[in-house]
């Protein structure tokens, strides 16, 4: 689990230094919007981008903090787990708190791997764009950032209708 706290504190880091680099290297009008032919069709100056962007981090942020905090207060009658034996042993009071702390841990992944993604969508419309090269992040790389929240979210739902073997058994 501290792999996965790891690449949200990752991903937020990876975040802020794009921007920071967007501020300090980057033209003063950054694409803000493209088309979809990959045509950028709109600039914004860099000081808004780099605002907007911190806005759309921080919205981020608060929404995975806003969950986090809800795992951990919401009943054991509102957590959906498709097997009923699997709902009684992690909803159990003796299994939910290793249940709070994965789901947690799972949803810093999910947080920092999404501000990856952004970051990277933010440094090519500050640098690749306006200088004519393709779209690579939004044509190559686009798949990558929900591959991997569908990925973490399937490993999360096999976790979550096995019960782990006894120790000792």
């Amino acid at each position: 689990m501290r792999l996965q706290h790891a690449v949200g504190w990752l991903g937020l880091a990876v975040f802020a230094l794009a921007q920071v680099c967007i501020w300090f290297a980057g033209p003063d009008s950054v694409v803000s919007h493209v088309g979809a032919g990959g045509e950028p069709d709109a600039w914004m100056p860099k000081g808004r981008s780099v605002g907007v962007s911190f806005l759309i981090g921080a919205i981020i942020v608060a929404v995975i903090l806003l969950c986090r905090l809800l795992v951990r207060v919401v009943p054991a009658g509102l957590v959906n787990i498709p097997s009923a034996r699997a709902h009684r042993y992690w909803t159990s009071p003796e299994h939910r708190p290793e249940f709070n702390a994965r789901m947690n841990a799972w949803l810093s992944m999910v947080g920092g791997a999404v501000l990856m993604g952004v970051a990277c969508l933010n440094l090519e419309l500050a640098f690749a764009l306006p200088a004519g090269r393709p779209p690579f992040v939004a044509v190559h790389l686009g798949w990558v950032i929900p591959a991997v929240v569908l990925g973490c979210a399937a490993y999360l739902c096999l976790w979550l209708v096995r019960i782990p073997a006894r120790r000792g058994a």
